[in-house]
């Protein structure tokens, strides 16, 4: 195993605002301690120059336009390589790639990690921290997607709730108009029986 002179750390600091879009960590989805991810392989394992080339190509993906993504995806279906389901998993998920797939992400990186064989470990490491963050971010489009349900139905529950008002409102004004209008036909006989009263009233008189 190469080690790299210059270590994780260093690539990470240089490259660590790059890789923050690859993983599609937009405003209302956490962020995940890469500085931490970082200390932990550079104080444990040594880094390699294979490491340190996949942490350059998700800076290098980061920037790509989605013209640039679809090229980039042609250029590696179908190939090989011991990173290369890490590169192809950086590719999927990129939040502006036309096939964007998180989940085939995950599936590709969960097959490296279970496989045996001489990959290196920090690799493997990378590759579980960048598999753990699409984690994060499915967890927390989940736990959004129930929030919005809920939201929803509660939304639905005062919509009813106002109808059911706006219809007693309703009720209420016809059964007042209607009261008014008994009042003013009471008030018209009462007006017109007056009236005759007051004529017998002359006559008798």
């Amino acid at each position: 195993m190469s080690t790299c002179v210059s270590g994780l750390a260093a690539c990470v600091r240089s490259l660590s605002l790059g890789l923050l879009a690859v993983w599609g960590l937009n405003g209302c989805e956490s962020l995940p301690s890469w500085q931490g991810v970082a200390r932990e392989a550079t104080t444990q394992k040594p880094t390699t120059d294979e490491l340190n080339s996949v942490v350059r190509y998700a800076a290098e993906v980061q920037g790509l336009s989605p013209r640039g993504l679809e090229r980039e995806y042609e250029r590696l279906a179908g190939g090989e390589g011991e990173t290369h389901a890490i590169r192809m998993a950086l590719l999927l998920s990129h939040p502006e790639a036309p096939f964007r797939d998180p989940h085939r992400a995950e599936r590709l990186l969960e097959d490296y990690l279970e496989r045996p064989g001489s990959d290196t470990s920090c690799c493997r490491e990378f590759a579980a921290f960048v598999r753990d963050s699409l984690l994060e971010q499915r967890h927390t489009r989940a736990q959004m997607s129930n929030t919005l349900v809920a939201l929803r139905q509660e939304r639905k529950a005062l919509e009813q709730e106002v109808q059911h008002l706006r219809s007693a409102v309703a009720e209420e004004r016809a059964k007042r108009s209607k009261l008014e209008s008994q009042i003013e036909a009471l008030k018209a006989i009462e007006k017109s029986l007056d009236k005759v009263q007051r004529v017998e009233q002359r006559l008798q008189d």
